[in-house]
């Protein structure tokens, strides 16, 4: 009868698991594995020191990543417009990347990792977080922190000493006052 089965995993020296005793059962914990095809080997040895062995493969689906391109954490940024970029990655196929600022959900990144934001006019930090799925409906988010910084939007008027709009035509000597929003 076998004495003992031992199982390696790819191309491994020392057996990750070794049975002495039947039903011959193992657990092999494979979530550490690389994406990407493995293959277990198993030897059966009787008590004589004769040994056969089989060879199986196997798939592993790795998680995806994700990582922010642009900008970058702690970043200083200006608008009005921003193009986001991120590098979704997966072993098999990535399906959507999602962008957040601030936990509301922006939109969904182009297959290039692109979606443009649109910057609020107020100096404020904001979360942008990124959110991959692949095809097995495995997730990997990214967050980043990010300081918007807009010059302050002006409006500026030329007006009289009054702040009264000026008249079609000036001549001689005016005196000019300056109105200026923020």
């Amino acid at each position: 009868g076998v004495a003992i089965i031992r199982l390696y995993l790819d191309d491994e020296i020392e057996p990750r698991v070794s049975l002495d005793t039947p039903p011959y059962e193992a657990s092999i914990e494979v979530s550490d594995l690389e994406g990407g095809n493995h293959a277990i080997r198993a030897v059966a040895e009787d008590a004589a020191g004769n040994s056969n062995s089989d060879r199986a493969v196997f798939s592993v689906d790795a998680p995806p990543s994700v990582t922010f391109l642009a900008p970058l954490d702690g970043a200083v940024i200006a608008g009005p417009q921003y193009e986001i970029k991120v590098q979704p990655e997966d072993d098999v196929d990535v399906v959507r990347t999602e962008i957040f600022v601030d936990d509301v959900r922006l939109g969904l990144a182009d297959f290039g990792g692109r979606l443009t934001w649109e910057i609020p006019y107020a100096r404020a930090e904001h979360t942008l977080r990124a959110v991959v799925h692949d095809s097995s409906d495995q997730t990997a988010e990214a967050t980043i922190s990010v300081l918007v910084d807009h010059p302050a939007q002006l409006t500026l008027q030329l007006c009289d000493v009054d702040c009264e709009p000026l008249p079609d035509s000036l001549e001689g000597v005016v005196t000019l006052g300056v109105l200026l929003e923020d």
